[in-house]
């Protein structure tokens, strides 16, 4: 019951049903919002106490801008190394 409750509230201070905001990105529910107030979005961190830390404190990024992180990072950790300070004995 407290979960229909809170979808509800959700449902009546967005403007937007709970399968909606559910199945729609994050980064795109902020836009939308954005649209509609004329302003833009901002977020309050209350790291350490709250949430998760320093991890996008203060925005929303986008699938697209995850993806290209996490390909740039695993690029970084397979491309070979030149040795650097190597000692042949």
């Amino acid at each position: 019951m407290p979960i229909q409750l809170s979808e509800q509230a959700t449902e009546q201070a967005t403007g937007q049903s709970i399968e909606f905001i559910r199945n729609t990105p994050l980064d795109e529910l902020r836009r939308i919002e954005e649209k509609k107030r004329g302003h833009p979005l901002v977020f309050t961190s209350y790291f350490p106490w709250i949430g998760r830390g320093n991890i996008l404190r203060n925005r929303l990024i986008s699938r697209e801008e995850v993806k290209s992180e996490f390909e740039n990072a695993i690029k970084q950790l397979t491309e070979p190394r030149e040795a650097k300070n190597v000692r042949s004995f």
